[in-house]
């Protein structure tokens, strides 16, 4: 049995009340999933980005399968907000698409 020492006060104001600590555990979960989501948009984004000259080359390729495979990997892409805007922002990923878009 433990010596009767000093009272350990309790972290709580009042006993029907959460402690501090439980009170930031809610906001700290909403802060992790918000720097969570961050990366993986600017993952996407940097993804989209790599991608975007070679999946234009494909897109103007002579052979209609390998078009089709572009654009559809293009759509894949296209799913994601930060690929999208990714997309939206290239010039020449836009008029590749128009042009494959235009021959099919």
């Amino acid at each position: 049995t433990l010596d009767e020492g000093p009272q350990i006060p309790s972290p709580q104001f009042a006993p029907n009340q959460p402690t501090a600590v439980q009170r930031l555990a809610e906001p700290s979960q909403m802060l992790k999933h918000a720097v969570v989501n961050l990366i993986n948009y600017q993952d996407d984004a940097d993804l989209a980005t790599r991608a975007i000259p070679e999946l234009t080359k494909l897109l103007n390729d002579e052979d209609q399968v390998v078009v089709s495979q572009a654009a559809m990997m293009v759509h894949q892409l296209s799913k994601k907000e930060a690929s999208r805007h990714a997309i939206m922002n290239s010039p020449q990923m836009v008029a590749a698409l128009v042009r494959a878009m235009q021959t099919t």
